[in-house]
């Protein structure tokens, strides 16, 4: 009886203290789980747009003076700094047109009475226009998920003109300089990561002058050396 009692009071003691030990386990372990620093899981989403790029492009250019014919276009431009759909760099484009007059056949006979034929050679006049411009570009935020980004870009700078025109066997020699700007647009079309066919269509204005002292006078001359043009090329992203 007394081992009976004993074994009772036993049970009894402890009993409060393991209610109370599960009591602050729990009580632990909810604190525990109050305090537990939080996990945040970060999915990064790679970017189409490079923090660097080089453009390459060919073209055809057709100046609005009707003196010159189309030409052939070549462009370089180096961007960097993109802050989301925004691109700023800076380009050198380089546009070369040509004419050349036939030449002329003249047939007619010597004083001995030979046929003789005399060949004159035509006139040629070549002019070379480098537009220098530092250029912005807006990514529209349209169709990016399929890989195909059109674009509106714009440049301010500098533009050099060079000619050389031949006129009856004589070569001159002119450069001209004057404030260009280009406005445009085009669509990038991802090839690979980071290799994109571009297209594009600008209008570039381009109005030089040269100066020329003689004498006691100052003769300027002006050339409109603007028009539309049409590229195909490469964007390179680093």
């Amino acid at each position: 009886m007394k081992k009976l009692l004993l074994a009772t009071a036993v049970a009894f003691v402890a009993t409060p203290s393991i209610a109370l030990a599960d009591d602050y386990s729990a009580s632990s372990l909810l604190f525990e789980e109050e305090w537990h620093p939080a996990r945040v899981h970060v999915h990064s989403v790679p970017s189409r747009h490079a923090a660097g790029s080089t453009y390459l492009r060919l073209g055809s250019f057709k100046p609005t003076s009707d003196d010159l014919n189309t030409g052939v276009a070549l462009g370089l431009e180096f961007a960097g700094g993109s802050t989301g759909r925004l691109e700023f760099g800076f380009s050198i484009d380089y546009y070369r047109n040509a004419i050349h007059d036939p030449n002329s056949v003249f047939q007619g006979e010597d004083l001995l009475g030979n046929p003789i034929e005399i060949i004159e050679q035509g006139d040629s006049y070549v002019s070379n226009h480098v537009p220098m411009l530092f250029t912005g570009r807006y990514f529209l935020p349209v169709l990016s998920e399929t890989g195909f980004n059109p674009y509106f870009s714009g440049g301010l700078g500098y533009g050099v003109v060079w000619t050389v025109q031949n006129r009856e066997g004589k070569i001159s020699r002119d450069v001209y300089g004057g404030i260009a700007w280009q406005v445009g647009g085009g669509a990038g079309f991802h090839l690979s990561n980071m290799v994109s066919l571009i297209g594009e269509l600008r209008y570039t204005h381009n109005v030089v002058r040269s100066r020329e002292e003689i004498g006691d006078k100052i003769y300027i001359t002006r050339l409109d050396a603007s028009g539309p043009s049409a590229w195909v090329g490469l964007r390179f992203g680093i």
